[in-house]
């Protein structure tokens, strides 16, 4: 095996085994696992999983991402091969005992409930029509439970709280859409013909990782490292996904003004402009052992390795340079006029 191929895979070694800590988290009393406070990708971190990293008691507790690390510093983790990202600390709530006795409880054998007449729904818990629609929301987006945010409306809170075990229920959703405002159309089945019928609207978000702005950017500012980190969020647009690396936007500028909590798309930061159109710069060529700068005029701005069309001063000749520096370029291709001779 080459150099080049051992570090390529110690490079997706760690790219593929990362532990991305949780906002906040629901858990009875007792041990705290890793599992369960944050997402485990790769074969190595799922083995970590069942490090305990706190204790549960009446009073909930805070684990900050330092506290992950020494745990997983005591269990002798390879930091080379693996990574830990996320929150900073992750606020662990206590399950209280009406959650844990209604989750106990058992459906009757007889209950059938549907999520639509093509997807059953298996019901093992007292369930009411809003955990009906969040089963339904999940299927329908491809995401679990857990990473949606689903808002309600208040008017809707008799509706929703309606138990679903005594007849056949059927949730459509009536929206193209799986993200952002999503209309469902409800009914309530009884001895083969429809009884109820609801239309409820929601609005549907889904949990992610991405770039935030930490401060107020302004317009042209180039980000810096200080400037941005990597927060929880939630998307509502199915068609955009914000930014989920530091370096796609660290030391480039920014297009549009940006507020302090808001989400940074990749499309939305641009290498800074080092030249730009009308810009007087120097070109330099280089011709044997030789380096000739000629004073010439940008055609049209460009960033950093940018090819971009410039004038010489003199003779007004347009050629092609690439951008190198602020108001430097270095000579790509010969004048286009010399082009058009050759063609003569």
């Amino acid at each position: 095996m080459t150099l080049l191929a051992v570090l390529l895979f110690n490079v997706s070694l760690t790219l593929a085994n990362d532990i991305t800590l949780r906002q906040s988290v629901t858990l009875p009393a007792g041990a705290v696992l890793l599992k369960d406070i944050a997402t485990l990708n790769g074969e190595q971190a799922q083995q970590l999983g069942q490090t305990v990293v706190g204790q549960i008691d009446k009073a909930g507790l805070t684990i900050s991402m330092q506290d992950v690390r020494s745990k997983l510093d005591a269990a002798g983790v390879n930091w080379a091969r693996l990574s830990l990202r996320g929150f900073m600390s992750c606020q662990v709530s206590l399950k209280t005992i009406e959650a844990e006795t209604a989750a106990s409880l058992e459906a009757p054998a007889t209950a059938v409930v549907m999520a639509n007449p093509m997807h059953a729904v298996a019901s093992d818990s007292v369930m009411t029509l809003r955990d009906l629609i969040l089963s339904e929301l999940s299927r329908h987006t491809g995401q679990s439970r857990d990473d949606l945010r689903v808002t309600f409306n208040p008017r809707d809170k008799q509706i929703l709280a309606q138990s679903v075990l005594a007849d056949r229920w059927e949730v459509e959703v009536a929206s193209a859409g799986r993200l952002g405002r999503v209309l469902l159309t409800i009914r309530r089945w009884q001895n083969d013909r429809v009884t109820q019928t609801h239309r409820v609207g929601v609005d549907v978000a889904r949990r992610a990782l991405a770039v935030v702005a930490v401060r107020d950017i302004r317009r042209s500012e180039v980000i810096a490292a200080g400037d941005v980190e990597i927060q929880e969020v939630f998307l509502t647009d199915p068609h955009r996904t914000p930014a989920t690396d530091l370096q796609a936007v660290i030391g480039k500028a920014a297009r549009e003004p940006f507020t302090k909590g808001q989400m940074i798309y990749a499309s939305e930061a641009s290498k800074p402009e080092l030249i730009k159109r009308g810009d007087r710069l120097v070109v330099r060529c280089v011709v044997g052992g030789l380096v000739v700068k000629i004073s010439a005029r940008a055609v049209e701005g460009g960033a950093m390795d940018d090819i971009i069309t410039v004038a010489n001063l003199d003779s007004n000749e347009r050629f092609k340079a690439r951008v190198v520096g602020t108001r430097e370029a270095m000579l790509v291709d010969a004048p286009e006029t010399d082009k058009e001779t050759r063609h003569d």
